[in-house]
């Protein structure tokens, strides 16, 4: 088993974004994808070093997470992410890591929870 090849499988949910009649442009859900064998981790968790910048202004990093995997990433930065039962927002763009031998090529992609959850 690689590095890259991880235990989790995510739901990926694209969006998109089409003009309404009214000039403005409304998000419509498309057909969800799975993706499998990819690892999600806790966004930053070697230090508090690597959170430097990282655009969360309430110091809370317990719901953003990183998903690293091999096959194609089929969201965009307006992409919902499901996990463990869980609705996530994409952040940003997919990094794509191709650099040096192809068995190294590799996606992450940051993702941050959808408000509150009621207990």
């Amino acid at each position: 088993m690689s590095l890259l090849d991880g235990p989790h499988t995510v739901i990926v949910t694209p969006m998109n974004r089409t003009k309404n009649a009214y000039g403005t442009y409304t998000l419509t859900r498309q057909t969800p994808v799975e993706v499998k064998r990819v690892a999600v981790d806790p966004f930053g968790a070697g230090t508090y070093g690597t959170l430097e910048g990282s655009g969360a202004d309430d110091g809370d990093f317990n719901d953003q997470l990183i998903i690293r995997g091999r096959s194609k990433w089929p969201g965009g930065i307006r992409s919902i992410v499901e996990y463990e039962g869980r609705e996530y927002d994409q952040v940003g763009e997919a990094k794509i890591f191709k650099r040096g031998s192809r068995r190294t090529h590799h996606f992450v992609v940051r993702i941050k929870a959808r408000g509150a959850e009621v207990k």
